[in-house]
């Protein structure tokens, strides 16, 4: 009766995936996921170049001057973007600490969330833009449209390196396990 283990459903039923040996220790039976491509450490090497542009990019908007211009409507979507640009980062590091071959749960954590957070900072740069924006039809430039524009610019320049993020994750070429079909 102890050897029984209840199954769960949902958040973590990764953990399903996992039995003590004799020692113990605890192993895992779950399926993995492959890199099929040639070059693993290149693959790495961009993915990880486009999160440091993502990094740079959110922090030169920040330190531009004019995102947080005491303004909510760029203040809140710059936190947004700060965020999001955390989760592509945090995703980077699992993927890189997984290696080639990545376990089931890690892979659905990193290769196939990678995408969605990219889209999340797509949506908050564009947020970002648009609270720019507002904030220029609401107080103004008085002279501060040189900063402005060049917060404008950074936050473009945010969106498309999310965008070529979003687009060399859904490039690589990963082999796992047949993918499960509802009967």
């Amino acid at each position: 009766m102890a050897d029984k283990k209840k199954k769960q459903a949902g958040r973590r039923a990764y953990l399903n995936d996992f039995h003590r040996d004799l020692t113990g220790a605890y192993i895992y039976d779950g399926s993995h996921f492959h890199f099929a491509g040639d070059g693993w450490k290149q693959a790495l090497l961009r993915l990880w170049a486009l999160g440091i542009v993502l990094v740079v990019l959110v922090l030169a908007g920040g330190f531009s001057g004019e995102t947080m211009a005491h303004c909510v409507f760029q203040i809140l979507p710059y936190l947004m973007e700060v965020g999001a640009v955390g989760s592509v980062v945090w995703a980077l590091v699992r993927l890189t600490s997984g290696g080639e071959t990545l376990r089931a749960y890690v892979y659905k954590a990193t290769v196939q969330a990678l995408p969605r957070r990219a889209v999340l900072v797509m949506c908050a740069a564009g947020a970002g833009m648009l609270g720019t924006a507002l904030c220029m039809i609401v107080h103004g430039t008085a002279g501060r449209l040189a900063g402005l524009l060049l917060c404008l610019l950074l936050k473009a320049a945010l969106l498309a390196g999310a965008w070529l993020l979003r687009r060399y994750v859904q490039t690589l070429p990963w082999e796992g396990p047949p993918e499960e079909t509802a009967d």
